[in-house]
């Protein structure tokens, strides 16, 4: 099943994924896999910003008053980076 997210889904990490800044930058940490992965500052930048339970289009939102692109951009491209995430348990959604 395809995960797909609208403007109220509720976006949090996963607890039990550690991460840590570096040089502005975040490391994920998943202890239970053995798997490390480094985001861009793009990507980091969402990460942080999940610091706390929010909407899709809380987050949307947030990263539109960061960014230049488009609400359409940003919602195309952040729903495929929390698929991603999603995929990998490193958050959830309800």
């Amino acid at each position: 099943m395809e995960t797909t997210f609208s403007k109220e889904n509720l976006v949090s990490r996963n607890p039990q994924i550690l991460f840590s800044v570096i040089d502005n930058e975040v490391v994920l940490m998943d202890i239970e896999s053995d798997r490390y992965v480094q985001l861009d500052s793009i990507a980091s930048d969402i990460w942080i910003t999940l610091s706390e339970e929010m909407t899709f289009g809380d987050l949307c939102t947030e990263l539109l008053s960061k960014y230049d692109v488009s609400e359409e951009t940003c919602h195309q491209n952040l729903s495929e980076f929390l698929k991603e995430l999603s995929a990998a348990g490193y958050i959830t959604q309800k």
